[in-house]
């Protein structure tokens, strides 16, 4: 009977530690009704399991629950529902309406990043995961790389890097383009006007930036590193000395990026001293992180700090724009009427035919108004999660006219996932969700036109937001220019068959798209 009585307490005891784990989390969440799934989507283990909202007691809810219950079927009466994991991941609250997601980001409402956050586990703390008095710090270091001399050379840049894609494809020379895969052409290219404007590294279309000699691509690179994250969270860091070629992969890939970027530090900071010299020194993003270094006590930062940093812009700075290009491109191939307002905006603006400038940035609001629309219909980030630093309250209107807001008082480290997809597909704030309507967005056409929340709102929106407008925008304006995107069928598919294969996504750390097969038609 020994045999069986150690193991026996020992099941009995983690199941009691599991009924404690629940019922705390009830507690944290205010008694909030909602599901009680194993794992929480925002655990490291529950990010890697497949979603399944069908079933999320006895399941798994995964990074895809936003994605996935986008139509508003978990939320039932409410703008507001609970997870309350019973096996590993902190109790967490969901929220859909525009009045809690603004108290949520707002500073000085008890809310912040999350103090785990899986993005510092690579490189260190960064813009991007730190909380507020560091990210302060950080946002500090930032600013001056993003101003409007940036934005002019970027403009121009994204213009040189058109044409050297066209001529380097062979497109110029061509009256139908077949572009299989256009999700590869986008990242491509917001790799490429990254590399020349936010770092100062401008690379030809034909020669990719490489890592190590040669070994890979920069791009291969941080795909592996993507999507590798979670093994770089669970598995012990002896396991990498193991002969197991999988890991040995992952290794390679983070030691390639370390040496990348301190080669890119290293060559700039040499820049940097010479333009103390006479030489004229970079005024981009990546030099004013490079010279934090050397600031003063408020914005000095670490060479751990300074290389996380120099990762999260290569990382997102590309990945987010990229992403919403490309469903643009998608929606407008498949909404030819969207496309055809938007050509006549370009012709009437560059009258004869001359090449845009950035002085006609705000001239093309249709196209700013399609980019806000594929980013509400596709989000990058379908959910942001935000921690409770302290015991506070939550509020959201009742759905029923007449009746009180809803409020619950949350435990300091409940989480709170803004539900962005939710808001996004909400008709209550977005009238006919499913729709492609770019005027939701036009004072001019909607009288009280919808808010643009794609980039975050409140102290930590989004800081690269005019430079991925102003990107998208100028790249949009040359491809519509000369040429008319069309749908790319398969042999006896219909427009609508090809929308339901080519325009839609699936989340894989963020959302992304699927394969998006095009074609370009030169304008006569």
């Amino acid at each position: 009977m020994m045999y069986y009585a150690v193991p026996s307490l020992l099941l009995v005891s983690y199941v009691f530690s599991r009924i404690i784990k629940y019922y705390s989390g009830r507690r944290a969440v205010g008694y909030l009704r909602g599901y009680a799934p194993a794992l929480s989507s925002g655990s490291v283990l529950g990010m890697q399991l497949p979603t399944n909202i069908e079933a999320p007691y006895i399941w798994n809810p995964g990074l895809g629950i936003s994605w996935d219950g986008r139509h508003g079927s978990l939320y039932k009466d409410s703008d507001m529902y609970s997870l309350v994991p019973w096996i590993s991941g902190p109790p967490q609250v969901f929220v859909a309406s525009f009045e809690t997601m603004e108290q949520v980001s707002a500073h000085g409402f008890g809310f912040d990043k999350r103090v785990f956050n899986p993005g510092e586990t690579m490189f260190g703390e960064n813009i991007a995961t730190t909380q507020k008095d560091s990210w302060k710090k950080h946002r500090r270091v930032f600013t001056p790389g993003f101003s409007n001399k940036t934005y002019a050379h970027l403009w121009e840049s994204t213009i040189e890097i058109f044409k050297d894609m066209m001529a380097t494809e062979g497109w110029d020379r061509k009256k139908e383009v077949f572009i299989p895969i256009v999700n590869r052409v986008t990242t491509k290219f917001a790799m490429s006007t990254l590399c020349s404007c936010a770092f100062g590294f401008p690379h030809p279309w034909s020669k990719p930036p490489m890592v190590g000699n040669g070994e890979m691509s920069l791009l291969e690179c941080i795909i592996i590193l993507k999507r590798t994250l979670a093994y770089h969270i669970l598995v012990p860091r002896w396991a990498y000395y193991l002969p197991i070629p999988f890991l040995g992969m992952i290794e390679n890939a983070y030691k390639l990026m370390t040496e990348y970027l301190q080669s890119l530090i290293a060559i700039r900071r040499q820049q940097l001293k010479d333009a103390k010299s006479g030489d004229e020194a970079p005024a981009d993003v990546f030099s004013a992180i490079v010279q934090a270094h050397e600031g003063d006590e408020k914005s000095r930062m670490t060479e751990k700090q300074i290389l996380s940093d120099a990762f999260v812009l290569l990382f997102a700075g590309h990945a987010t724009t990229a992403h919403t290009i490309c469903s643009t491109i998608g929606l407008l191939a498949y909404y030819q009427d969207e496309q055809d307002k938007a050509y006549d905006e370009i012709t009437s603006v560059l009258a004869g035919g001359r090449l845009p400038v950035f002085d006609d940035l705000e001239s093309f609001m249709h196209l700013h108004y399609c980019f806000m629309e594929a980013n509400r219909l596709f989000p990058v980030f379908p959910v942001v999660l935000r921690e409770a630093v302290e015991d506070t309250r939550l509020t959201t209107p009742s759905r029923t006219p007449g009746k009180p807001d809803e409020e619950i008082y949350v435990r300091k480290g409940t989480e709170i996932a803004i539900d962005y997809a939710a808001i996004y597909y909400n008709p209550r704030y977005y009238p006919d969700p499913e729709a492609f309507k770019p005027s939701r967005f036009d004072p001019a056409v909607t009288p009280t036109p919808v808010q643009f929340i794609g980039m975050g709102v409140g102290p930590r929106a989004c800081m690269g937001r005019k430079f991925a407008f102003t990107e998208a925008v100028c790249f949009l304006v040359m491809l519509l220019r000369d040429w008319k995107i069309d749908v790319a069928l398969e042999r006896g598919e219909t427009r609508e068959e090809w929308k339901k294969r080519a325009l839609t996504a699936s989340v894989n750390g963020m959302l992304t798209m699927a394969p998006l097969p095009v074609r370009l038609i030169r304008r006569e």
